[in-house]
């Protein structure tokens, strides 16, 4: 049945490392894509300089582009996290942050929360 499978709908695995391909307009070899744990289905929220600040919880400076709030029992602080495409970086945690929730820091305030997939890089 599994062969049948494969042959209708072709190598999913495939598939996944061309959708990653394209969302990010690289080539990127299997072996990159292989550096990168799937974590599941994440809800994405975003928090801004006038809740906050620029501290964060490690000490880091709060930076658009790279700077992520999560819960560290799920993801460690200092863990590269791909979302869509970007790497961001465990730098902060927050009160509502909890369980498979990531804030990602921006400087304008943005209100469109979003679920998708998340994964971190596996450690060397």
């Amino acid at each position: 049945i599994l062969i049948i499978l494969v042959l209708l709908l072709g190598n999913p695995a495939r598939k996944l490392v061309k959708a990653y391909e394209e969302k990010t307009n690289k080539n990127i070899a299997i072996k990159e894509w292989n550096t990168w744990e799937y974590l599941g289905k994440f809800k994405i929220t975003f928090y801004w300089l006038s809740e906050n600040g620029r501290n964060t919880s490690t000490g880091a400076i709060a930076t658009e582009g790279r700077t992520i709030a999560v819960d560290p029992n799920v993801i460690p602080y200092g863990s590269e996290v791909l979302i869509n495409g970007h790497v961001y970086i465990a730098e902060d945690c927050g009160g509502a942050v909890k369980g498979n929730v990531i804030d990602i820091f921006v400087e304008d305030e943005r209100m469109d929360m979003y679920y998708t997939d998340v994964y971190v890089r596996k450690e060397k």
